[in-house]
């Protein structure tokens, strides 16, 4: 007896028959509920799932298998919804959320014209702009080597370039390239670093200055040509603008869809919330 009380189909058994019992209590039965239709449109997705996954039509008898899951994915589906068994699940209220999204753009989707793109891109200039590009010099400080002396070295090695010492023997040895010319900044970001990149962006044209901290040390460095930003044509920058109205167009009939939905509820707080949270609620 205790044997059979440990069988693990004994505890399928009994679990199927309290959830067929609470179905009974919590879902009466009816014509529309227990009938699944497997439409012809649905065997099309199915078949055409299995010719993406195995690059080939299923047989019948693989078709015939096919429907089956999908039938057995359809009873597991409703009866775990009559028995409201995804209403506290986050995993399955976050998904369905997602597709509710989805819908939301599918059916607010539209294609952009050109007078939308155009529109788009005057609107968002520092979007599009293409930054100037630059020519420097520059002369790396190692801090490592330095130590303590850096700040002087700096000092006096920045004087005497200002008095018109050439670069040689000025700094220490390093990889990085001693001048760079015509470059764009992510240019000068990807070889000096971010930091450096914006900070050189803001130098005055002409003379030496600094210091500049790089990801790697620090430099004194001189601008010797710096062009003019410049905007791009909707027809050298259609694909680009093309993608960014679209996210921004998607985000904004996203919003645009929720606050359709949103105004069919009303909202009750029961309890008592955070300050933060009656601020944002009102």
């Amino acid at each position: 007896m205790r044997s059979l009380l440990r069988e693990p189909l004994l505890h399928f058994a009994v679990l199927g028959a309290a959830l067929f019992a609470a179905y009974g209590v919590l879902q009466p039965a009816s014509s529309d509920a227990t009938e699944i239709v497997v439409s012809a449109g649905q065997l099309q997705a199915i078949e055409a799932q299995f010719r993406a996954t195995r690059q080939r039509p299923p047989s019948e008898t693989e078709m015939q298998a096919l429907v089956e899951n999908y039938v057995r994915e359809e009873v597991m589906f409703r009866e775990g919804v009559a028995l409201g068994l995804d209403r506290d699940d986050p995993v399955i209220r976050n998904r369905v959320k997602q597709k509710m999204e989805f819908v939301g753009e599918d059916t607010l989707a539209l294609e952009p014209t050109d007078a939308d793109l155009a529109a788009y891109l005057e609107a968002n200039r520092e979007q599009f702009e293409i930054p100037a590009a630059l020519s420097f010099e520059q002369i790396f400080f190692d801090p490592d080597r330095r130590g303590q002396n850096l700040d002087r070295a700096l000092a006096s090695a920045l004087e005497r370039l200002r008095r018109g010492t050439t670069a040689d023997g000025i700094g220490d040895r390093t990889l990085l390239a001693a001048r760079m010319e015509a470059a764009m900044p992510g240019d000068v970001s990807a070889a000096f670093g971010a930091e450096f990149a914006a900070a050189v962006a803001a130098l005055p044209a002409g003379t030496w200055q600094g210091p500049v901290r790089s990801s790697f040390g620090m430099h004194l460095v001189r601008v010797s040509w710096r062009g003019t930003a410049t905007m791009p044509t909707l027809a050298e920058a259609r694909d680009v603008v093309a993608r960014e109205w679209t996210r921004a167009r998607t985000m904004e009939m996203r919003e645009r869809f929720y606050t359709s939905l949103r105004e069919r509820y009303s909202v009750r707080v029961e309890g008592t919330a955070p300050t933060n949270a009656r601020a944002g609620a009102r």
